[in-house]
Order: structure tokens, then C-alpha cells, then sequence
């Protein structure tokens, strides 16, 4: 069809404008589907009437009865043909009245048999075009037929067929366009959703037009808070550093006024024979409290760091909290009784254990109690536990000074204290409530204070309960990988429970199991379904070729993950030593490790002199120890070590120009040498001071390939987590730490 739809104007949204608009295309379209058939039926008039006419001319077979209808039926049929675009109706007209009458005129007269049923033939043109014209046509074809004088079996059985066709075929044409009122029904419906969608989608282009703009807007504040947040890190981090670098710094010093009071306050016969002052011994013995009190705030400040950091360990045991609250009780109470306090315990026996870290729970308590002496005057103490549904609450109550309603939010915050005058009176560094604080919620607990100024305080903690099987754990034995368990399986092939312990904090929603060495781990990886094994390996040295580890290949399909973590066991496995110790070392830790040796000839290795003469002083009179002998540089020890051998080298690894790093390489070189026990000594965390001299490793592999998708996702996880590349860290630049290799 080749009309054209109206067209609807660019602004037009009118529903009832749009509605007529539908059905004017609809009846514009009827009306030429009628001009068509009126053209075909004309023409087809046209040249059945014209052939009949001019086979029956004169000088032929002339029949005037035949000639003469079937010439009226041609120009009927010319006729339909001309009108039906100028006159649709008139054309239509022509189509009832002509063809019905020029044969209904002359049925009488032909004697052929079939003449009467000619009719049918115009009845169904005519339902064609218009169902109703159909029924006009037949009653018009029957009339010449009543009249006709036929024989009744001929004009009856003419008429019969005649009105069953005008029957059917006015159902059929009525059919056929209320098929078309239909299908433009159909199309109006679906204008009106093709409306209602295009009003939708402009109404959802103005939304993400919207949405565009405060994506915009909300990346702009992302950016912003990205940059705020690193600062705050960056700040965050300097104070860690700062902290963790000054208290290593006071280390070192205090060691020796606290090694050197604790000699000559609990063993002075070391200094000879001779009669210590009462006055003097009672300085040293105040001179060693001070010393052990200043240790005490350093590691306070130390420990503060590495939770800041997170990195402190939590060791989780089963416990009974009563046996905790005890034990701080009675280290505490011979000062509580000095202060003239009362010390009231309410604890029942039967509280359930908990799986917490016992020296981690111990300390807050100790904390409270410390508290709780240092702003009570008079009156008493009152430690009591309580226990419901999901935790257990521990409370320590004084009858102090209490706390000023406007200072009870600052109280949890490192260095700050109500008072700080009182605080210099009464001892105190605003760090014990800030430390309880972090440790409590480590547990997963909460931590608060109820106090009214003048009459006491009341701090509480919650600690929640948890099976030992809890995913608060995060924590698998290895005597058992083949228990079920919903979540994914980790198997840690490392001998320090300390990285295990680190990869449960900061893992989550897995089960961790752990192996000592790649064997126990085949097995475990054998009668279990790890996802994953993850090997912890030491760090590389800076000219150490990188080889592809064996590890990758000893799991089967199971990816395997080699990485650098810090390990306390780098010390007996890559460093080939006996053990360490941290600055400050006391005399009875250094003489375990003595003992552990064997004894013997014993070479103290130490930048600090005088930190070297107190390690000698500690070993003097030591049955085990048959002599020492002290150097202060990585060159001086290796000269005495080649010189003469000792049996136990005390090595202090972070030391100017040759450090312990040299020491230990030159060493192993020497076979001579291989049966000398070492003990290394350094004022700070050895694996972590390795790890920063040394190369890190991250490999990911297994005995099958991995396919494009688990490669992909693997470096968009690698692009995820590594930070952009400092100045310092791009070949040429200076080095990132002053450490040697």
C-alpha cells in the first residue's frame, strides 16, 4: 500500500490527537485496499464482458441476447474502473447496479443452463468491496430470476446457490475487515505503549542525565576523599614510623642502664668483694624500678605502633577468664595494699572459657586495676565478671576521683588524660586505656566507662562468646584438614605459627591449615581440598638469580603461591643460625639461649660498646661460658672469628660499614666455620628488617596452566593492590632504605 500515514507533528503528544490520527490512517488505508479491489474487478468486467461481446459480433456466431449484456457488463466494468479513485461510491454503485442488471434484463432469453448461476459471480465482487453490498447485489439478481419464467429446478437451485454464496461471502468479507479493524486496533495499542515508552525514555534520559552529573560529583568527592585518606595514611604512617623508630632508638641505651642496674642490684657480688652502702643499693634498686617503669612506656609506645599497623599477634587459646582476673589480682595487690585500698573480687567460677589471647586479656585487666590505683586515694577496688547470652562482661570499679562528664570521650585516646598534672603525680603516660582499648577490640569486644566525678569510676569490657571452631577464629588445626567446612581451604606451608596467625586476621572467609615443610604439605594437600597453598619463602638478595621455585609443580592442579611474609623461622632456615634476640635482652633470656648453645668460647659482636660490655658483664661467672671476648665492627669479628673460632657468636646484624648481613654471608662461605652457633642480636624486628633489605617474591603457579579468565582476574587483582611506584623505588634513584643486603 502506498498511502501515506498522517504525520504527527515533532511536539505533538496529545493522546486524543494521536488516537485520531491512528484511525484516519486507518480508514485511509481501508479506502485504498477498496480502490485496488475496485480496479481488479473492473478491469476483470472489462475484459470477461468485452471478449464475450466481440466473439458474439455480427459476422461471427452473432447472438444479440449474449452480445448485448455481455457489452453493458464491459462498459460496467469501464466504468468501475474509471470512478474508483474520483468516485469511490459512484464506482461502487456502478458494480451493484450494472453487471446484475444487463444479465437479469436477458436471463430469460439465453437457453444455456448456466446463465443463472452468472449472478454468483457479481454477488461475490460485490461482498469483496462491501459485506452489506453483497446482500444488495443477491436480492437483486433474484428478482430478475423470480420473473424470469424459468423452470423451477432451474431457478430455484440458481437462487439457493446464489444466496449461499452471498451468505459466505458476506462473512468472509466481514471477517476479512474486522480482521483489519483489528490489526488497527492492535497498532493503536501499540502507538499508545510506543507513546508511553518514548515519554518513559525521556523521562529516564532526564534521570541519567541526572545520574551522570551526580556520578560526577560523587567521583569528584571520591577523588577528594582518596586524597584525604592518603594523607591521613601517609600521616598515619609517619607517626607509626616515628613511633616504632624512637622506641627502637631508646632501645638500646635503656638496655644498658637497665642491664647494668639489674647486675648491680641483684647480683652486686659480680663487682668483688666488697660492702655496698645501704643508700647506694637503695639507688640502684630506685634507679632499676625507673629503668624497668621507662621500658615499660617505651614498649607502650611500641605496641601502640604495631596496632595501629595491625600487627599485633593474637595468640587464641581456650582460658578461663576467672584464672585471667586472679592472676592480675594478685600481681597488683601488694600495691593496692600499699595505697591503703581494698581489693573486692566478685568473679564466679563457673564463667565458660573463652578462646581469647590470655596475655592480651591479663594486660587490659592489669591496665584497668593500674587505673583504677593511680586515681583512688581511698576507699576500695572492685573487680567482677558476669556472664550472659552471647559475651561476658568484666568490670573494674574504684572509689577515686572519678572522671569530669566532658572528658569521658577522650579518656581512650592515646596520650591523652583528664589531668595531666595528676597523671605526673600519680604516674602514667595516657597510653594503658588506649592499649586496653585496641586489644579489647581485637577480641571482637567492646570497652566503656561509667563514672560520676567525685565518687569513682566503673569501666567494663565485653569479651563475645565463640566456639573454638568459630569463623572469629579463622583457624584450622593441621591434625585435622580432612573436617568439612563450607568456606574455600588455605593450606600454609610455613613453621611459624605467627604468619599463620597474620593471615587469619587479615583473611577473611576462609579456613587456614598449616604444614612446617613442603612434605607435611603434600600430605595435607593429599587427604584434604585445599583452593589454594600458599608457601612462605625468605626474601631474595639483591644480586641473587630468580629461578622458578620447585614448590609451583609439588601440589598438582592446585595453584600454589610462593611469597616472602616475615617469619621468625628465616633465622634457623635461610640465615643458618641458632637464634635471635631483640634489644632490650635481658640477662636470664640471654643466658637460656647460652644454655640452649652449649656455652663455650663466646664472641660479643656489637657496634655499642657499651651495649657489648653489659652482654660480657651478663656472662661473667656463667659456668658455661668459658670465656668472651667483644668487637665492635663486622671486620674486627671476622678477623677474631678467623683468628679463633669461637663456639657461640652473639652478632648484632645492623652495624656501620661491614654489618651482620656481611658477617653471616662470609661465614657460610667458610666451612671451617660451619660448627660455630650463632645468635643474632638487633634492636628491631629481624624479619621485618630483612624482608626491607632484601628482594620480596610473589610467584603463582601449579602443574597445569592457568587459562585466560584466572590470568586476568589474578593481574586485576595484582593492578588492584599495588600502590603507585615511589621516586625512590625507580631504578637510579636513591635507595628506599639505608639497610645493606
Amino acid at each position: 500500500m502506498s498511502h501515506e500515514r498522517p504525520a504527527e507533528s515533532a511536539g505533538q503528544s496529545n493522546p486524543s490527537h494521536t488516537d485520531r490520527l491512528i484511525e484516519e490512517y486507518a480508514r485511509a488505508d481501508i479506502s485504498e485496499l477498496r480502490e485496488q479491489l475496485s480496479g481488479y474487478i473492473g478491469f476483470a468486467l472489462l475484459v470477461i464482458g468485452g471478449t464475450i461481446a466481440w466473439a458474439t459480433l455480427p459476422g461471427r456466431t452473432y447472438r444479440s441476447e449474449i452480445a448485448t449484456p455481455a457489452f453493458w457488463v464491459a462498459i460496467s466494468g469501464a466504468l468501475i474502473f474509471a470512478l474508483r479513485k474520483r468516485a469511490p461510491i459512484l464506482s461502487q454503485l456502478v458494480l451493484l447496479l450494472g453487471p446484475s442488471i444487463a444479465t437479469g434484463l436477458y436471463v430469460n432469453r439465453i437457453a444455456e443452463p448456466v446463465v443463472p448461476y452468472v449472478s454468483v459471480v457479481f454477488v461475490i465482487a460485490c461482498s469483496s468491496l462491501q459485506p452489506a453490498l453483497g446482500i444488495g447485489s443477491a436480492l437483486l439478481n433474484t428478482v430478475p430470476l423470480l420473473l424470469s419464467g424459468l423452470p423451477d429446478s432451474v431457478i430455484y437451485p440458481a437462487i439457493g446457490l446464489l444466496w449461499l454464496v452471498a451468505l459466505f461471502s458476506f462473512i468472509f468479507s466481514r471477517g476479512l475487515y474486522t480482521a483489519l479493524q483489528w490489526a488497527w486496533q492492535s497498532e493503536e495499542h501499540a502507538e499508545r505503549l510506543v507513546r508511553q515508552l518514548r515519554d518513559r525514555q525521556q523521562e529516564i534520559n532526564r534521570n541519567n542525565a541526572l545520574l551522570v552529573e551526580a556520578t560526577r560529583r560523587l567521583e569528584r568527592t571520591r577523588n577528594e576523599l582518596a586524597a584525604a585518606r592518603a594523607y591521613a595514611d601517609e600521616a598515619r604512617g609517619l607517626k607509626e614510623r616515628f613511633a616504632a623508630n624512637i622506641s627502637h632508638e631508646l632501645r638500646t641505651p635503656l638496655n644498658l642502664i637497665l642491664g647494668f642496674a639489674e647486675l648491680m642490684h641483684l647480683t652486686p657480688d659480680l663487682y668483688g668483694d666488697m660492702v655496698w652502702p645501704v643508700e647506694l643499693r637503695r639507688d640502684v634498686a630506685q634507679i632499676f624500678r625507673s629503668a624497668q617503669h621507662l621500658m615499660d612506656l617505651i614498649n607502650d609506645v611500641l605496641e601502640l605502633s604495631r596496632l595501629d599497623s595491625m600487627q599485633m599477634p593474637v595468640r587464641r587459646e581456650e582460658a578461663s577468664v576467672a584464672e585471667i582476673i586472679y592472676e592480675a589480682c594478685a600481681t597488683m595487690q601488694q600495691l593496692i595494699e600499699r595505697q591503703g585500698l581494698e581489693l573486692n573480687l566478685m568473679v564466679p567460677d563457673d564463667l565458660p572459657p573463652l578462646y581469647v589471647d590470655a596475655v592480651r586479656i591479663r594486660q587490659i585487666v592489669l591496665n584497668l586495676l593500674s587505673n583504677a590505683i593511680r586515681h583512688t586515694s581511698q576507699g576500695s577496688i572492685t573487680v567482677s565478671a558476669s556472664a550472659d547470652d552471647d559475651a561476658i562482661v568484666v568490670s573494674v570499679i574504684d572509689t577515686g576521683s572519678g572522671i569530669p562528664a566532658d572528658q569521658l570521650e577522650r579518656i581512650f585516646v592515646e596520650y591523652q588524660s583528664i589531668d595531666t598534672s595528676m597523671v605526673r603525680r600519680r604516674g602514667g603516660a595516657g597510653l594503658g586505656l588506649a592499649i586496653s582499648k585496641r586489644f579489647v577490640e581485637l577480641h571482637g569486644g567492646n570497652i566503656w566507662v561509667e563514672s560520676i566525678e567525685g565518687k569513682g569510676s566503673a569501666f567494663h569490657f565485653n569479651l563475645p562468646l565463640v566456639a573454638a571452631d568459630s569463623s572469629a577464629l579463622v583457624h584450622l588445626s593441621a591434625r585435622a584438614p580432612e573436617a568439612a567446612s563450607a568456606r574455600p581451604v588455605m593450606l600454609l606451608v610455613e613453621s611459624d605459627p605467627a604468619v599463620e596467625e597474620l593471615l587469619a586476621r587479615h583473611l577473611q572467609g576462609i579456613d587456614l591449615i598449616r604444614a612446617d615443610d613442603i612434605a607435611g604439605a603434600r600430605d595435607l594437600a593429599a587427604r584434604g581440598s585445599p583452593r589454594l597453598v600458599l608457601v612462605n619463602t625468605p626474601p631474595l638478595k639483591p644480586d641473587e638469580p630468580v629461578s622458578l621455585p620447585e614448590a609451583l609443580g609439588s601440589f598438582g592442579a592446585v595453584p600454589t603461591v610462593i611469597t616472602s611474609l616475615p617469619s621468625n623461622s628465616w633465622m634457623t632456615g635461610a640465615m643458618s643460625i641458632h637464634a635471635a634476640l631483640s634489644k632490650p635482652v635481658s640477662r636470664k633470656a640471654l643466658l637460656d639461649v647460652i644454655s640452649d648453645t652449649g656455652g663455650g668460647h663466646v664472641l660479643v659482636v656489637d657496634d655499642d660498646r657499651g651495649f657489648a660490655r653489659l652482654m660480657a658483664r651478663y656472662l661473667e661467672n656463667v659456668p658455661d661460658v668459658a670465656s668472651v671476648r667483644t668487637a665492635y665492627d663486622g671486620a674486627q669479628a671476622l678477623s677474631l672469628c678467623l683468628a679463633s673460632p669461637p663456639d657461640v657468636l652473639l652478632l648484632d646484624l645492623i652495624m656501620p660499614g661491614v654489618d651482620g648481613f656481611a658477617v653471616l654471608d662470609e661465614l657460610k662461605a667458610r666451612p671451617e666455620l660451619a660448627q660455630m652457633r650463632i645468635v643474632i642480636i638487633t634492636a628491631t624486628d629481624y624479619a621485618h628488617q630483612l624482608l626491607a633489605s632484601r628482594r620480596g617474591v610473589l610467584w603463582l603457579g601449579g602443574a597445569t596452566s592457568l587459562s585466560v579468565q584466572q590470568v586476568l582476574r589474578y593481574l586485576q587483582v595484582l593492578i588492584d593492590a599495588t600502590p603507585p611506584v615511589d621516586e625512590e623505588s625507580v631504578p637510579g634513584s636513591a635507595p628506599a632504605t639505608d639497610l645493606p643486603a
